[in-house]
């Protein structure tokens, strides 16, 4: 009697875990066939069974149906989380697969849904749709850290924070641009962009620590160098920021950019007469700097211009025909350097207008209409 009870008890625990095994080759069978919707609810009884739910097939199978879903239209509607269900079961799948008898595949089909993933983030931004980028960004970098946890997308990490400024989601665009500086991220735009935000969160420190590390990186970037200047000026440290730059050209005097950078400082100090001299020593540094041929002549060109603006507002025709005199040779001074400025980048507009309006002072109309007609082009 109890050896046909235990017989009956052994069948019926064979019986239980073939019903389970008999699910999942059914919800296989079912995705063969077509029938996803009929294949996702046997796989999901079977993950739940004891007997199937630590097996690696199970999971396997069930990102298999998961990954098929997600080419169905109406699947993806109903089923809005597909890429995660399919993502959690290969994971799952690794985790039971001692043997590694699906290494290979799982491997492959992760590898897939995180390009999967990360085209969805880059045809969202593509199309200018820059939340929905960030969320598919922000869901690629989390898987990616899940599947590959020592290697790390920086430029994912870059589209996502680009997105977020984009979108005006500043918290987490700041969480996103330290993450790029804390990896030491080259791109300019990430440290401005941080210094920017810690001025307007009122962290000076943090902002001086910020720009520091730009320059640091992009000793050459104007806006960096602007933004440093800026600070200093803000601040009231003019001084520390002279007794920097001079400490800098003095190490690296290979470096034309501190000169210009030292030069600009000067300049906005209302130290003029050193901003000239530093932009020249730049200079015969480096002949063909764009910054020092165009620091150099708008210093001229803005001296020009206050002496134009009192001769306008002279009524002693004499006293007027002196002011025209002066400002006509001061431009001349500004001339050669915003030509060479020009002939260097001949993009820059900036560069352009004072340059045309030069030549119209100058009385020099065919090169001012020249100019003119190139500006228009642009």
């Amino acid at each position: 009697m109890k050896s046909t009870f235990a017989l009956l008890f052994f069948l019926g625990i064979v019986s239980i875990a073939s019903a389970q095994n008999s699910k999942r080759t059914s919800a296989y069978l079912s995705l063969q066939n077509g029938q996803t919707e009929n294949a996702i609810a046997l796989i999901e009884e079977a993950i739940k069974h004891e007997k199937t739910a630590e097996d690696p097939k199970t999971w396997y199978y069930r990102g298999l149906i998961y990954t098929t879903a997600m080419g169905n239209e109406e699947m993806r509607e109903k089923y809005p989380n597909l890429t995660d269900l399919a993502f959690e079961s290969y994971l799952t799948a690794r985790k039971y697969d001692e043997k590694e008898k699906f290494d290979k595949e799982i491997n492959e089909n992760l590898k897939q849904l995180l390009i999967d993933a990360y085209n969805t983030g880059a045809k969202a931004y593509t199309d200018k749709d820059f939340k929905a980028a960030s969320q598919a960004f922000e869901s690629y970098l989390a898987m990616s850290k899940k599947v590959n946890p020592d290697q790390i997308d920086t430029a994912a990490i870059f589209y996502t924070a680009q997105a977020y400024v984009i979108e005006k989601d500043m918290e987490n665009a700041q969480r996103t641009l330290k993450k790029l500086a804390e990896l030491d991220y080259q791109d300019p735009w990430v440290y401005s962009s941080l210094h920017q935000m810690e001025l307007n969160d009122g962290d000076t420190a943090e902002a001086i620590k910020y720009i520091e590390q730009g320059r640091k990186f992009f000793p050459e970037d104007v806006l960096l160098s602007n933004m440093e200047v800026n600070l200093y000026l803000k601040l009231g440290q003019t001084d520390v920021l002279i007794e920097k730059l001079r400490k800098a050209s003095e190490l690296d005097r290979s470096n034309t950019s501190i000169l210009v950078a030292l030069a600009n400082v000067y300049d906005k100090a209302g130290k003029i007469d050193s901003a000239i001299m530093i932009n020249r020593r730049a200079l015969a540094r480096e002949p063909n700097n764009f910054e020092a041929n165009y620091n150099l002549g708008i210093i001229y060109y803005n001296q020009g211009v206050e002496i134009v603006n009192q001769e306008l507002n002279e009524t002693n025709i004499q006293k007027a025909n002196q002011l025209k005199a002066e400002y006509k040779e001061i431009f001349s001074e500004a001339l050669p350097y915003l030509e060479k400025a020009h002939e260097i980048d001949p993009e820059d507009k900036n560069t352009m207008i004072s340059l045309r309006e030069i030549y119209l002072r100058l009385d020099k109309r065919e090169k001012a209409e020249a100019l003119n007609a190139l500006m228009q082009e642009k």
